[in-house]
């Protein structure tokens, strides 16, 4: 069974800080967080973020699972330790996709944004793929590399490919997201992924908003900047 969060601005921020990320720029309803291994995160303060993480098998099973289950249950956990011991590996453009648990279906959608834990055994072969399906159609982000430690990265769709237009929810139900391994010349060294996962940013309707977060609310010209902001 998929993981449905569904946050606040306010609790999202907080997590995020507990799970080791830094601010490192605020201000007003605006921020920027760095993760532990350097992925930057704008954020909006007036938005809230629902999590859905995988469910069930999507029309791609390409990798192998490392321990042999659905491959979708290697990668819908929320652990982080490099010593992980779940995982889905390959190499050579195989791929995996995975359906989602219901959303909440409430809110304007902003943007989404794709979430993959991965890691490589070799520097040599490194680019990898994050993946989307729509419509039965598989949509690629740019390449990315990856290192021989795990390291979280994203690929943000403003609007859903195939339609090109804003998302929706009947959309992100049936939403697949994924990944493809790098392209390799001689097949030889393998590439792990441990966490997918996507991130739905929404403005809530106006009958049903809380008093947005904002980090000061006295009127300010400058932005402030946080090095080393975590939660002390």
């Amino acid at each position: 069974m998929g993981v449905s969060i569904r946050e606040t601005c306010q609790e999202y921020f907080k997590r995020r800080l507990s799970e080791g990320w830094k601010c490192i720029w605020l201000d007003g309803y605006n921020a920027i967080l760095l993760s532990p291994d350097g992925l930057r995160r704008e954020i909006d303060l007036r938005n809230d973020t629902e999590t859905l993480r995988p469910s069930t098998a999507g029309d791609l099973t390409e990798l192998d699972p490392v321990p042999v289950v659905p491959n979708w249950q290697n990668v819908d956990d929320t652990g982080g330790g490099d010593d992980d011991t779940t995982y889905n590996n390959q190499y050579d453009d195989f791929r995996d996709t995975y359906n989602l648990p219901a959303s909440s279906g409430s809110g304007t959608i902003n943007k989404i944004t794709v979430y993959v834990r991965v890691k490589t055994e070799n520097l040599l072969e490194t680019d990898y793929n994050i993946l989307i399906r729509v419509s039965s159609t598989t949509y690629y982000s740019s390449k990315t590399n990856m290192t021989t430690s795990y390291v979280l990265n994203n690929a943000i769709r403003t609007q859903n490919p195939y339609t090109v237009a804003a998302w929706t929810w009947a959309d992100i139900d049936a939403l697949q997201i994924g990944i493809q391994m790098a392209s390799q010349a001689v097949p030889t060294y393998w590439q792990r992924v441990t966490q997918v996962y996507v991130e739905i940013d929404y403005t809530e309707a106006a009958a049903g908003r809380k008093t947005p977060f904002r980090a000061d609310s006295r009127p300010r010209t400058r932005a402030r900047f946080f090095p080393t902001l975590g939660l002390g």
